[in-house]
């Protein structure tokens, strides 16, 4: 193996583990953000029944108690959504990092392939050329077939 392929073999096992490493990363980033995105949720429902509850009470004392209530879960809301925002913009970078990795692995094997055809044409062309000198040379083919016709 030359040293280009081995090269080559190296860069694609080298992209791949990165790729597995990041795709991983997007996975976990995933998910983190769907747990997230259904507490905003459950947390967003909360605070409208509370509301409407606050709005149908009719006592003073009740109400005041709900409307507390409604303002702790408004800060929670903001809260969980401020962490979705960021977990959503967290897992936007991994993604490019994802693209960018396999962006440039399919470059530098490309360039590595490209090395290995031209090592291969050259190595081709100088057999070729080899094997014409030999016929050529003093004593070689040639000269063995104008014996024989002799």
């Amino acid at each position: 193996m030359t040293e280009a392929e081995e090269s080559l073999n190296s860069s694609r096992v080298v992209g791949e583990k990165k790729k597995e490493e990041l795709t991983a990363q997007s996975r976990e980033c995933k998910k983190k953000v769907d747990v997230e995105a259904a507490n905003v949720k459950k947390v967003q429902e909360q605070l409208k029944n509370v509301k409407k509850t606050a709005g149908d009470t009719k006592g003073k004392e009740d109400k005041a108690r709900l409307d507390t209530e409604a303002e702790g879960l408004q800060k929670a809301v903001d809260d969980a959504t401020k962490d979705l925002d960021d977990s959503t913009k967290m897992c936007k970078e991994v993604d490019g990092k994802l693209a960018e990795a396999v962006e440039k692995t399919a470059a530098k094997v490309k360039k590595l392939t490209e090395k290995v055809e031209e090592e291969k044409k050259a190595v081709e062309t100088a057999e070729k050329e080899a094997k014409a000198t030999i016929v050529t040379l003093p004593g070689g083919k040639e000269d063995v077939e104008k014996l024989e016709k002799v």
